[in-house]
């Protein structure tokens, strides 16, 4: 079947390189400390426009008020008014690095994020422990993955799982157990660390809405074969979540996301027909087992980024429309998948993904990495496909067992809509 395709482009009118910010409904206030000169207060946030605000992530001062203008303005084609020098500096910190650095991910903003993701563990559910009973007298899942479950619950509910556990964790299944006949029961029952209720975050600033129904992802993109296996659970009737919309996004080899056209993604201005793009981006629906199947390929990583997968599940009641596209911006879960950092590591030395001289940082290092580890383990299992002769180049199936409170639904930042016909 042959498609057309169309972007509605958002934000053409924002030109990075000129000392121009957005200005939304008196939602941002912006002045000059002229008594300390090196200052710039931004309503409630103030941060330094010395040296320290380009070192590592870890010690970059999120600036989400002025960030949200921007991208309240990036996605609404609102005013753009020009201001003076001093916060043209700190503007393009925001607009041009701090996008690199992981700070545009969602109207929060970094700090807020982990406070509204800390409040959310407070009064949801944080694992599938209370499932366990349901899952073993209803044999929806596999008796193993129930053991599974159970064998991590032992000690969930006694400690929190810290960064240093899941780095330290080998996610890599090494025998044979694990291949591409599998069954869904077999592949989410090799693990016995548990995958327990993951978090809510945000979509990122590069979510295109609308794109296609479809479990092949790579569009002749350039890279190593990867296959994902999903499993939702409603961690509400502790059941396989059937019929359910999932949707995964990531960036290409190059760390480029395909469809969105900005200085802050990869290439930049310069590849104006990555609008029209559509790699690295699709939506299933769920079987009776609550399990979804992509091929695509393994993401490289981007200034401020390792490697990672953002993965959705959109709300009930949600259905295609007939060009075979699924447009809806109401989600009942949102989150990123990462890999083992030794896994990681092997994809870089490949030449397949040589090319991508973006900074590269390492799972320690990437500030969501960190916020989702504080609460699950974000870290997908895996198996070479090449058990014999272990070449990467071969390719690789990860999986995950993703709890998602059906209920729990909220409305979407989009940076653009994908028009298939």
């Amino acid at each position: 079947m042959a498609f057309t395709t169309q972007h509605q482009a958002a934000g053409t009118d924002l030109n990075l390189e000129k000392d121009y910010i957005a200005i939304t409904d008196e939602k941002i206030k912006i002045q000059r400390d002229i008594a300390s000169g090196d200052f710039i207060v931004i309503g409630d946030q103030t941060t330094s426009l010395s040296s320290k605000c380009y070192r590592s992530i870890n010690q970059v001062i999120d600036l989400p008020r002025l960030q949200y203008a921007v991208m309240e303005g990036l996605k609404f084609g609102r005013k753009i008014i020009p201001i003076g020098f001093a916060v043209y500096v700190v503007a393009m910190f925001v607009l041009v690095v701090m996008p690199r650095l992981a700070a545009a991910h969602g109207s929060l903003g970094l700090t807020g994020e982990i406070a509204a993701r800390q409040r959310y563990s407070i009064s949801n559910t944080m694992n599938l422990a209370h499932c366990i009973p349901r899952l073993q007298q209803r044999g929806i899942l596999d008796q193993a993955v129930a053991r599974r479950i159970a064998k991590y619950n032992e000690h969930a509910q006694l400690i929190r799982r810290t960064v240093d556990n899941v780095l330290n964790t080998d996610h890599e299944i090494t025998d044979d157990s694990i291949t591409m006949d599998s069954t869904d029961a077999e592949v989410f029952a090799t693990r016995d660390d548990g995958c327990v209720l993951s978090i809510e975050t945000t979509e990122g600033p590069f979510y295109v809405e609308g794109e296609f129904v479809r479990w092949a992802l790579w569009d002749d993109e350039f890279g190593i074969p990867m296959y994902l296996d999903l499993q939702v659970i409603d961690t509400e009737t502790c059941e396989p979540a059937p019929d359910v919309w999932v949707e995964v996004w990531h960036a290409n080899a190059t760390g480029v996301y395909s469809g969105v056209v900005t200085n802050a993604n990869g290439a930049g201005d310069s590849d104006p027909d990555n609008a029209f793009k559509t790699f690295h981006r699709g939506l299933q629906k769920t079987n009776a087992d609550g399990a979804v199947w992509f091929g695509t390929n393994f993401p490289g990583h981007y200034a401020g980024r390792t490697p990672h997968v953002h993965i959705m599940t959109h709300a009930a009641g949600t259905e295609a429309l007939a060009n075979d596209t699924v447009q809806n911006n109401v989600a009942t879960h949102a989150g990123q998948m990462f890999f083992d950092q030794k896994l990681v590591e092997k994809m870089r030395k490949h030449e397949r993904y040589g090319k991508n001289k973006q900074h590269f940082i390492e799972n320690k290092d990437d500030a969501y990495f960190r916020q989702e580890a504080e609460f699950t383990d974000p870290v997908m299992s895996y198996v070479l496909l090449d058990q014999e002769d272990k070449d990467i180049a071969e390719g690789i199936m990860a999986w995950k067992l993703v709890g998602v409170n059906m209920t729990n639904v909220r409305e979407l930042y989009v940076a653009d809509t994908f028009l298939g016909q």
